[in-house]
């Protein structure tokens, strides 16, 4: 096969609907994946969604295009959204592409994208380096970078996004997007929608984007994507493998009920007395109670931030918290915290003898009662709010005999690779203890079980834990085990809130439990605390679970279709792969190919074709770029059509070609463009 045809085979497979398929590496194709880049072949489906948005395939839905793939936690989100960023590279529809994620998920963006769809992103890390890109924006270098959203929010990243053009970035990706889809006027939004202004297409990845202030929600999904976005939702119930059979394991959950002992339960007694006599606003003692059941090492830390502080936020700085800050944390603590209160010198004083003994609580006793079997069985994911009480867990294990790694967000990203890839790897580790840096993004699927230490405030951020074990990969059923202890906020809260929700589920199911974080607003649980008065009606919470059932798409994708189509693609492949030395195929071949090809055929200008030559091509122009390609062969007598193994006759190649090139634009969602046709 001489070099030019090779070429040419190379970038019409880059313009082929499945050449991203083709080109990934170690995914399992699954229905549901297909359906959100492909679209549903069911033409009738509508949806009763009160956003104004699209259901089409992301690939068939034309560029530039705005997005939001809200699918449940664990069910590949990352994956899709590679998918398409590979087939815009392909077909050179977009080079300069930023990702803007939590910082714990970083590292783990990386190697997706590498080692899954063979694509580098270079991560930026330090605000200093947005200095460099700038440099590079400016001599035209195309732009692939990674970063978290708290890094470019800053004024290095300010910069940046400042410095672009309307339109600089061909695309944008914000993951775990509920950090910016929210009524506050906070940095992350503001950086968002500087990021949308200057980006073609954005989209926006979130399992939990609505969380209950449904009016000023969608108006910021709206600000940021515009209407008509395209709006990708299915929940682990629905989704199914390509066997038909349910994609994922059942989930059990369980509230483990301790009673606290005598002794420490005096202490308790004393410490919640002094926090509440504290002349302090109620929601800052609610906090300390929170840490206080949490373990006494929390609220030790935190008491000793408070004679006098040393950090402009004395409760945040304590919360490793990457789903957002406790709620009373931005509400002016800091100017009760600026003189020593005589109540919380006392309970400093009484919670420091406590923790000098080093006695374990009971509390303690039955996590470990709890675990100790548990490793035996599987690997264990034990989440706890706060970094003091993880050092205390890493005493009790360690004292245990329990091999284990940890993940806090002060740890660089390389820490965190490394811990995860540890607890993957050796056998002998058995528990991956982590605060909620480790909520969000994190695959953790080798462990099937969990078990919460102490609860955070929103339900939400329990099924952002509980997603890590519970995804795509799982084998066995999942079990978590929420601790709390009789007599403690953790107890009272998570009381009040299942006991309403129990009379809910016998009319809506179990998955009821899975949603509570959306269905339920932070603020009403916290007047469940503060005013201990029902606000959450029966009736407010089935209408808002109606309207996320509304929501859910359920495409009917015939994957045995897409299989067949596979085939034929992969078996075309493999005939150029017998003419190639070394037998491989890579992305940046494809890439680096597919663009030496269109731009020489873009500074020709194409004209008569001549059906003697050996080899027709077409290509799909439109603003000046082009967006589908295909060729004939010529085989003897006539000419071949090589990835649909069709023959064609002389007088009937250039029509064929061209119906075919105009489709396969159409396909993408492209109209109005033109088709050129070349002789070889």
């Amino acid at each position: 096969m001489s070099q030019q045809l090779s070429e040419l085979y190379l970038a019409t497979l880059a313009y082929h609907p499945l050449a991203p398929l083709v080109l990934s590496r170690n995914i399992d194709l699954l229905p549901h994946q297909l359906a959100a880049l492909y679209g549903e072949h069911d033409r009738a489906h509508k949806c009763p969604s009160p956003i104004p948005h699209r259901i089409a395939g992301l690939l068939r839905a034309g560029f530039p295009i705005n997005a939001l793939i809200a699918d449940e936690t664990g069910l590949g989100k990352t994956i899709i959204t590679g998918f398409f960023i590979l087939s815009l590279m392909l077909r050179g529809i977009a080079r300069n592409i930023a990702i803007v994620v939590p910082k714990a998920v970083v590292g783990q963006w990386q190697d997706e994208l590498l080692y899954k769809f063979g694509i580098y992103f270079k991560v930026v890390e330090h605000g200093s380096e947005f200095l460099e890109l700038i440099d590079e924006l400016k001599h035209g270098r195309e732009l692939r970078f990674i970063t978290s959203i708290d890094l470019i929010k800053g004024r290095h990243g300010q910069e940046f996004v400042s410095a672009l053009q309307e339109g600089g970035l061909d695309l944008t990706v914000i993951d775990e997007a509920h950090h910016v889809i929210t009524r506050k006027e906070t940095l992350r939004v503001k950086i968002a929608l500087s990021l949308a202004r200057k980006s073609k297409a954005l989209i926006l990845m979130s399992a939990t984007p609505f969380r209950g202030y449904y009016e000023a929600e969608y108006k910021r999904i709206i600000e940021l994507l515009n209407p008509g976005f395209i709006y990708v939702r299915r929940f682990k119930d629905q989704v199914i493998g390509a066997d038909g059979r349910p994609l994922f394991p059942k989930r059990i959950s369980y509230t483990v009920d301790i009673r606290p002992d005598p002794q420490w339960f005096q202490v308790y007694t004393r410490l919640k007395n002094l926090i509440e006599a504290a002349p302090l606003p109620q929601l800052t003692r609610l906090v300390l109670l929170k840490r206080l059941s949490s373990s006494f090492y929390a609220l030790y830390a935190t008491l000793k931030k408070l004679q006098p502080p040393k950090a402009e936020d004395p409760f945040s700085e304590e919360t490793d918290d990457v789903s957002g800050v406790e709620p009373d944390v931005r509400e002016n603590v800091y100017k009760y915290a600026k003189t020593p209160v005589l109540a919380l010198q006392v309970a400093l004083d009484v919670v420091r003898a406590f923790i000098n003994g080093k006695k374990p609580t009971l509390k303690e006793v039955e996590f470990l009662r709890l675990l100790q079997p548990l490793v035996k069985r599987s690997k264990v994911v034990v989440f706890t709010e706060y970094r003091t009480t993880l050092e205390r867990l890493k005493e009790l294990l360690m004292e245990a005999g329990i091999k284990f790694v940890f993940v806090h967000g002060g740890m660089s990203l390389r820490e965190r690779r490394h811990v995860i890839t540890t607890f993957w790897n050796d056998a002998k580790v058995r528990v991956f203890l982590a605060t909620d840096a480790a909520g969000e993004g994190i695959n953790l699927q080798i462990a099937s079980y969990q078990i919460n230490y102490d609860l955070p405030w929103s339900p939400l951020k329990l099924e952002q834990r509980f997603g890590r074990i519970h995804r795509y990969g799982q084998r066995h059923t999942t079990h978590v085990y929420n601790l709390a202890v009789r007599g403690t906020i953790d107890n009272h809260i998570l009381n009040r809130i299942m006991r309403k929700l129990d009379n809910v589920a016998k009319l809506l199911g179990d998955w009821i439990y899975d949603y509570i974080g959306i269905a339920i607003r932070p603020d009403e649980v916290r007047k469940l605390v503060v005013e201990g008065s029902d606000v959450i009606y029966e009736g407010t919470i089935v209408r808002r679970f109606k309207i996320l059932r509304s929501e859910v798409h359920n495409p009917k994708l015939d994957s045995s279709l897409v299989s067949k189509l596979l085939l034929r693609l992969k078996n075309y492949v493999d005939r150029y792969l017998r003419n190639t030395e070394d037998g491989h195929i890579n992305v940046l071949e494809v890439l680096r190919t597919a663009r030496l090809v269109t731009q020489r055929l873009n500074d020709d200008q194409g004209g008569t074709v001549d059906t003697t030559d050996d080899i027709i091509v077409a290509v799909y122009r439109l603003h000046n770029y082009i967006v589908a390609l295909h060729f004939l062969e010529k085989k003897g007598s006539r000419f071949l059509d090589p990835i649909n193994g069709v023959y064609v006759d002389h007088n009937e190649a250039v029509q064929y070609l061209s119906e075919r090139v105009r489709e396969l634009a159409h396909f993408y969602g492209f109209e109005g463009g033109d088709v050129r046709v070349y002789g070889i």
